[in-house]
């Protein structure tokens, strides 16, 4: 894409840059300062820029419109169960006076498919447990 004009950034670029732009996540002012410019002088990327927003905005409508239901309490117990466990833990390391370390990590997602009515739910939950020992 190109409207044939000479840009200091090149629209290959600056399309590879459209969704960091659209998500205000470019943290080089330089660099977005140059899909700026180059969006003011190239009429076709502004469109294609244009689209990819109206796209994304449309989308976030339907998402917010259908997913507007409470987390499950099985969700929240979930949480909390894993945050006490982890307090327990920290608890546990600074009253052995640290004898080692231990790295633990928790991850958790929950996911909600809607179709033609039907509502599908795909949870995940991944937990790793590190320790290194006094050497």
């Amino acid at each position: 894409m190109s409207c044939g004009g000479p840009h200091q950034t090149p629209c290959e670029e600056i399309m590879a840059a459209m969704l960091l732009f659209l998500d205000n996540e470019i943290e080089d002012g330089n660099q977005l300062q140059a899909v700026t410019v180059h969006l003011q002088e190239c009429p076709p990327c502004e469109g294609a820029v244009a689209t990819e927003r109206a796209g994304l905005q449309l989308l976030q409508s339907l998402l917010s419109r259908s997913c507007c239901e409470a987390a499950p309490e099985e969700l929240f117990a979930k949480v909390f169960d894993q945050t006490q466990m982890l307090a327990d833990q920290m608890i546990a390391m600074h009253n052995s006076q640290f004898i080692g370390q231990t790295q633990f990590f928790a991850e958790y997602s929950r996911t909600e498919i809607t179709v033609d009515g039907v509502t599908q739910i795909i949870e995940t939950s991944h937990e790793i447990r590190r320790d290194f020992p006094i050497e």
